[in-house]
């Protein structure tokens, strides 16, 4: 991760007009990390990207390129996937248990509100992929 953003090196695996393909490893330690040597090969795992460019000409398929999303982004990201179900979650259980004392219908509506707000996600998901966009550069 650099100062400006979140960054990961990938391959052009294929382009069609001005949208690149790239493939990149997303494993579950850092690079950087001192225990990269001990992840497991299941904790690995390439994945494809499309991203927009304006110039598609200056990428060929094959390439290393460097992917990039602004920091701010990866909290926006963090927030709708981890932070928000965790409190749809609590606020079900704690808030129905509150006023029915009802454990089992505590947990039920917690599932439920957890789920509705994955449903939720879901339909805006279209408008959440034009707010997350990646860009794309040349590694020098």
């Amino acid at each position: 991760m650099s100062a400006t953003g979140i960054c990961h090196q990938g391959t052009v695996k294929e382009i069609k007009g001005n949208v690149l393909f790239v493939e990149i490893e997303r494993s579950a330690a850092c690079a950087s990390c001192h225990a990269k040597g001990a992840c497991l090969a299941s904790q690995r795992k390439d994945e494809i990207i499309p991203i927009a460019t304006n110039e598609p000409d200056e990428f060929q398929v094959g390439e290393t390129v460097q992917v990039n999303l602004k920091k701010s982004m990866g909290a926006k990201a963090v927030v709708i996937a981890y932070l928000c179900p965790f409190l749809a979650l609590i606020l079900g259980l704690f808030g129905t248990y509150y006023f029915t004392k009802n454990e089992l219908l505590s947990i039920g509506v917690a599932f439920a509100a957890t789920a509705l707000y994955f449903l939720f996600v879901k339909k805006i998901d279209e408008r959440l992929k034009k707010h997350f966009t990646f860009f794309v550069s040349k590694i020098d």
